[in-house]
């Protein structure tokens, strides 16, 4: 039988429409990430942020073994198909490897400017785990995977607990979890399952029924209120915060400028979290050093400029070295473009002291209510008449914008879901004669930057 033409037609569809959306973008994105398929042989996915994300292809390395120099000439080959010019970031995970060929690759010219970065919700999951991982919580999280355990494994017990549960919160019970590898902050929502399951926990332990069926430890640890429950509450206020920070880095609204305000609010958190739970003074720091660790990976001198250019935080949670390397990087890409630094920095500097138009009120409380992107492109075409738009800084900082941290997910399915959004920036100069004249003064943002790329 003649073998139907319907896949390749569809595959060459989708493969046009992907070429299609990277040659009409202004800058892209690179994320890579390796996995295992379900026959067991390796993979490396490359996705492209245009900044709509889109599966550019996969890599078999077969019998290859998955080096640094490997990676970095799998990674090289994507950067020149798609044209290293146009592309800003790459975005991987943690592993030594892929970490090694970072280096390997900014060793090479063409790939100077680009920027390698790791991945926020990866990170947080594995500062999550590292937490998890510490005896002090690991004894907690023991104790309520055993209960979740054996009320899932025991047929007489389970069946027990779906009755009382359905007669306490109906149709709006919420099932008993367990952790699972493709699931990130699995320990987190397995103890706030059994936080919501408490009371028919409870009712199925004290069941006449299940005397001498129900588990003794289990049993024990249920009906301890004074250490048990307090325990379990006091340890999702440190893990909880980790939690949502990975959930917000996944929501397809997240943003690079985040990354900075999500960790603090995680630390903070988690700082207060401790002042409740018994750790000595040795556990703290030991906590305290995972977090160095991990904020390490999460967090790059390219997403301090996008929180320092984001209108909703304007670098209110960077440190002071972190503003010098955010506005070190603002400047490295402006280098790279081979602009005048003067009115961009001129420009950032009323930008932060809320001087000339950043002075008034309504303009900054307007970022409120739009995306940073908007905000920026509003503000510029708004600009008054004595002055000019450099709409190449506008897109120099767009790029920055653009680099949102976002995984792979790694699911049955085997989708990815990764989303970038923008930030942008204007810089003002007065406007002369010979600039109203000038005939590209009404040229496009896209082409202006465009034609800055193609003299390079």
């Amino acid at each position: 039988m003649r073998p139907s033409p319907l896949l390749d037609i569809e595959y060459q569809r989708v493969m046009n429409s992907v070429k299609l959306k990277i040659t009409n973008a202004t800058c892209l994105a690179l994320l890579t990430d390796g996995w295992t398929n379900v026959t067991g042989g390796g993979i490396i996915s490359f996705v492209i942020t245009t900044p709509e994300p889109v599966f550019y292809k996969s890599v078999v390395p077969g019998t290859n073994r998955e080096t640094t120099e490997y990676i970095k000439d799998q990674i090289a080959s994507v950067l020149k198909e798609i044209g290293p010019e146009k592309l800003l970031r790459i975005c991987t995970n943690n592993d030594s490897a892929i970490k090694g060929a970072w280096v390997k690759i900014k060793e090479e010219n063409e790939f100077k400017h680009i920027f390698a970065v790791g991945c926020l919700a990866h990170g947080l999951n594995l500062l999550l785990k590292n937490l998890c991982a510490l005896p002090s919580f690991d004894n907690i999280i023991s104790k309520v995977r055993c209960i979740v355990k054996h009320v899932k494994n025991t047929y007489v017990v389970f069946s027990t607990f779906k009755d009382n549960q359905f007669k306490l919160y109906g149709q709006s019970a919420t099932t008993l979890k367990l952790p699972s590898n493709t699931r990130w902050a699995g320990s987190v929502i397995m103890m706030q399952s059994l936080l919501k399951n408490k009371q028919s926990l409870k009712e199925t332990d004290i069941a006449p029924k299940l005397v001498k069926v129900f588990d003794k430890v289990a049993q024990k640890n249920l009906l301890d209120e004074d250490v048990f429950w307090v325990n379990v509450k006091r340890l999702l206020s440190i893990l909880s915060p980790i939690s949502i920070g990975i959930t917000k880095s996944e929501s397809d609204k997240a943003r690079l400028s985040e990354g900075h305000a999500i960790l603090s609010k995680i630390v903070k958190d988690i700082k207060e979290g401790m002042v409740t739970y018994p750790l000595t003074t040795t556990k703290e720091e030991k906590v305290n050093s995972i977090i160095v660790k991990r904020k390490t990976f999460c967090l790059y001198p390219v997403h301090s400029a996008a929180n320092l250019l984001d209108p909703k935080y304007k670098g209110i949670d960077l440190n002071s070295t972190e503003i010098f390397d955010a506005i070190n990087t603002i400047l490295s890409i402006n280098s790279w473009l081979n602009l005048d630094q003067r009115p961009i920095l001129a420009n950032l500097a009323e930008y932060r002291t809320c001087t000339g138009l950043f002075g008034l009120s309504y303009i900054i409380e307007s970022a409120e209510y739009c995306s940073p992107d908007v905000w920026w492109k509003g503000l510029a075409t708004n600009e008054p008449e004595n002055y000019l738009v450099c709409p190449a800084h506008r897109h120099l900082v767009k790029e920055i914008g653009r680099l949102l941290v976002k995984r792979t997910k790694e699911v049955d399915s085997e989708s990815i879901n990764i989303d970038d959004q923008i930030i942008s920036i204007s810089s003002r100069s007065e406007t002369t004669e010979s600039d109203r004249s000038d005939p590209d003064a009404n040229i496009s943002d896209d082409e202006t930057f465009s034609s800055l790329i193609n003299k390079k």
